[in-house]
């Protein structure tokens, strides 16, 4: 070998080495917050190695993929969903990169999700589902089908959500152990689906042994899975009837939230609403209605404000206001409730017929007959088409438009 080509490749070498510890560095960063200096290295490292491999090497892809996500992070998602869709229209067309498109799509979907785009997030994680070698035993396939039954419960499909996460743990189950993370987040996400679908029993009690089965865990992800098992929780004893309790549960998860610095911005508001659901269960609307608006100050206009959250807030709002007897006020608010939740959600999500039946409510109390026929009776009918004849919703909506005669 010559002098020359010597100093090449010994100069490769160093480059690709520091483009490695550029990565590993950046993926500790982003571990640690440090989002904006994450992709910075990310971004360098990205540069090194496409002048070194080229663009479709595995390197600059996988570092393209890991700078995706802290580009989401920092909330610049046109940027990490154009990056994404580089990376998969390369990757999804050699077979050697699939393990690396799946966690491209992955990401792509989680980005979709959260940008109110279930339908195309549902497309792309089929595909990944269809091709998973190992099905649910696989990590990757598991990831894919818990995400798609996130997609599916935002579309309002909640029965095949509960089989699809039922399906993700037990495949987890098998292969890695029932205590497994993400076997846990996918029997929440059920038990969350269970609860919309009316099965309350079933609900509370995979809820209790998530609680339960959080203390195995390490720190953070006991937190996580604790919290969305009480949230859930909360729905369901309000459904059984056990408003009283699912308070108690509700103020003892709120207080819990406070003390854990790293407790999302969107869990002490959705425990808050659980509280809400649970006052308005019992009468006291006063006490309901403050509890919503406090919700509305800490929440709406923040950067972690999340649509369908803020929807929600406004269901509860017009559902207290309501029950005062302020449906003027009840209609404000029950509009921009209905309107969030065809925005963010699914026609038949349980969410959003529950803001149909009550927007029909408010315009009966109005006085505005014809109006509110006119919402309930498809309303009613979807209660009952989707969520069967027995759900609380479908009595409800069929008691609201019985009373008009």
């Amino acid at each position: 070998m010559g002098f020359m080509a010597y100093r090449r490749r010994r100069s490769s070498r160093n480059a690709d080495l520091r483009a490695e510890r550029l990565v590993e560095d950046g993926r500790r960063m982003l571990a640690e917050g440090r989002a904006a200096d994450a992709e910075a290295l990310f971004a360098e490292a990205v540069q090194i190695w496409t002048a070194l491999w080229g663009p479709g090497a595995p390197d600059p892809l996988a570092a393209r993929t890991v700078r995706a996500r802290a580009l989401r992070r920092l909330g610049r998602t046109a940027e990490a969903e154009a990056e994404l869709r580089a990376v998969i229209a390369v990757t999804s067309a050699t077979a050697a990169l699939l393990p690396l498109d799946g966690s491209a799509r992955l990401l792509l979907a989680g980005i979709l999700l959260s940008s109110q785009r279930a339908r195309e997030a549902l497309e792309g994680l089929d595909a990944l589902v269809a091709r998973s070698a190992h099905g649910p035993q696989d990590l990757t396939g598991s990831a894919a089908l818990t995400m798609r039954a996130a997609a599916l419960s935002v579309l309002g499909r909640h029965a095949e959500a509960a089989e699809q996460s039922g399906e993700a743990a037990a495949g987890i189950a098998d292969e890695y152990g029932a205590g497994h993370a993400r076997a846990l987040r996918a029997r929440a996400s059920r038990a969350h689906d269970l609860a919309q679908l009316g099965r309350y029993d079933e609900a509370e009690a995979e809820c209790r042994a998530l609680i339960g089965a959080a203390a195995g865990l390490d720190p953070g992800a006991a937190s996580e899975l604790d919290r969305s098992a009480r949230g859930a929780l909360v729905f369901s004893l309000v459904g059984l009837g056990r408003a009283l309790e699912a308070e108690a549960e509700a103020r003892a998860a709120i207080r819990s939230a406070t003390t854990v610095a790293s407790a999302a911005r969107s869990y002490p508001v959705t425990l808050q609403l659980g509280l809400a659901r649970a006052l308005n269960a019992q009468g006291r609307h006063e006490e309901a209605l403050d509890t919503a608006r406090s919700a509305e100050a800490a929440y709406v206009g923040t950067a972690d404000a999340r649509p369908q959250f803020v929807a929600a807030i406004s269901l509860a709002v017009a559902t207290a206001q309501l029950a005062l007897g302020r449906p003027d006020e009840a209609r404000h608010a029950a509009d921009r409730a209905l309107a969030g939740c065809r925005a963010t959600l699914g026609p038949y999500h349980h969410r959003t017929l529950e803001a149909g039946t009550l927007h029909g409510m408010v315009l009966a109390a109005e006085g505005s007959t014809a109006a509110a026929r006119e919402q309930l009776a498809p309303n009613a009918a979807a209660w009952r088409e989707h969520f069967g004849a027995d759900h609380p919703g479908t009595r409800t909506a069929e008691a609201s438009l019985a009373a008009l005669g």
